[in-house]
C-alpha cells in the first residue's frame, strides 16, 4: 500500500511539473500576458474574467497539446489575442477577443498540425493588417458559429495543408475571406450566414468570387 501511495505521489508531482493551468477567474482583471510553456498547459478565462494586455500577445501557446478556453474577455492593444504554433492545440472562444493594434490578429496560428479552433463568441480586430483568424498548418480545423469581424483586413485567412472550415448556424463573417489552398468546406443545413465583404470578396486559389449561400 505504501509503495502504491508513493508511486501515485511521484506521478502526480511529475505531471504537475509539466502541465499547469493559468486561470483568470470571474471578476478578475489580469494585465500581464499569459505564456503556456509546457506540453499540456491550459489557459482558461472564466465568464466575467478579463485579460487586458498592452504588450506582446495576450496568450502565447508555446508547446504542443495545449488548450485555451475563453469564456470572458481577451483584449490587447499590441500583439495578437491568442497565438499558437505547435501541434494538437485546442482553442475555444465563447466570449470576446478584441484587438486594436496593427497586425493584431484575433487568433494567429502558424505551423503545427491537428489544431482545432472553435468560435461561438465575437472576435473583433480594428488595426491595420489585423485578421480575425489566421490559420496555417496541417490538418487544422476551424469551426465557427459566432461573429468574426475585421475592420481593415480579412475576417478569415486560411492556408496550409488540408484545412477544414465548418460554418454553423449563426456564423457572421464581417470582412473578406481568403482561402489559398483547397479547403474542406462544411456548411450546416439551413445556415443563416451573414457575410459583409469588401472588394476582395470570397477568394480561393487567388480567384475572387461572390459567396453563394
Amino acid at each position: 500500500m505504501k509503495k502504491a501511495s508513493l508511486l501515485f505521489t511521484l506521478l502526480s508531482l511529475t505531471a504537475s511539473s509539466y502541465a499547469a493551468d493559468e486561470i483568470v477567474q470571474n471578476g478578475e482583471t489580469r494585465t500581464n500576458p499569459i505564456t503556456l510553456s509546457n506540453d499540456g498547459d491550459r489557459a482558461i478565462i472564466e465568464e466575467g474574467g478579463t485579460l487586458a494586455t498592452t504588450t506582446n500577445d495576450a496568450i502565447l501557446m508555446n508547446d504542443a497539446n495545449q488548450t485555451t478556453l475563453n469564456q470572458g474577455t481577451i483584449s490587447t492593444t499590441s500583439g495578437v489575442g491568442i497565438a499558437s504554433h505547435f501541434n494538437n492545440a485546442v482553442i475555444t472562444n465563447n466570449g470576446l477577443i478584441s484587438t486594436t493594434g496593427s497586425n493584431g490578429h484575433g487568433i494567429f496560428t502558424q505551423g503545427g498540425s491537428n489544431r482545432v479552433i472553435t468560435n461561438s463568441g465575437l472576435i473583433s480586430t480594428e488595426g491595420n493588417n489585423a485578421i480575425g483568424i489566421v490559420n496555417d498548418g496541417v490538418n487544422n480545423h476551424i469551426i465557427n458559429s459566432g461573429t468574426i469581424r475585421s475592420a481593415k483586413h480579412f475576417a478569415l485567412d486560411i492556408s496550409g495543408t488540408n484545412p477544414t472550415l465548418t460554418l454553423l448556424r449563426g456564423s457572421n463573417l464581417q470582412g473578406d475571406v481568403q482561402i489559398t489552398p483547397l479547403v474542406n468546406l462544411n456548411v450546416e443545413t439551413g445556415l443563416n450566414l451573414a457575410l459583409t465583404l469588401g472588394k476582395g470578396g470570397f477568394s480561393t486559389l487567388g480567384i475572387s468570387a461572390p459567396f453563394v449561400s
